[in-house]
C-alpha cells in the first residue's frame, strides 16, 4: 500500500484537529484552575479576617483578666492588712 498526498493531508488534518481539541481542553482546564485558585484566595482572606477578629478579642480578654487579677490581689492585700490590724 502506497501513501499518497490525500492520505498525508487526511492524517495531517486529524493531527491538527486533535491539537485544536487539546488546546481547547487545556484552555478550559486553565480557566478551571484559575477560578479554583481565586476561590481559595477569597476563602483564605475571609479566614484571615475572622482569625484577626478572634485574636483581637482574645487580647481584650487577656487584658481584662490581668485587670481582674490586679484588682483582686489589691483587695486581698487590703483585707489581709485590715484583718491583721484589727486582730492586733
Amino acid at each position: 500500500m502506497t501513501v499518497n498526498h490525500d492520505d498525508l493531508q487526511r492524517s495531517l488534518g486529524r493531527v491538527e484537529g486533535n491539537q485544536g481539541a487539546m488546546e481547547a481542553r487545556m484552555d478550559r482546564f486553565e480557566a478551571l484552575v484559575s477560578g479554583g485558585f481565586e476561590k481559595v484566595e477569597k476563602t483564605l482572606e475571609a479566614i484571615d479576617k475572622r482569625l484577626a477578629a478572634i485574636e483581637a478579642r482574645e487580647s481584650e480578654r487577656k487584658g481584662a483578666w490581668r485587670a481582674i487579677v490586679v484588682i483582686s490581689t489589691t483587695v486581698s492585700a487590703v483585707v489581709a492588712a485590715l484583718v491583721k490590724y484589727l486582730l492586733n
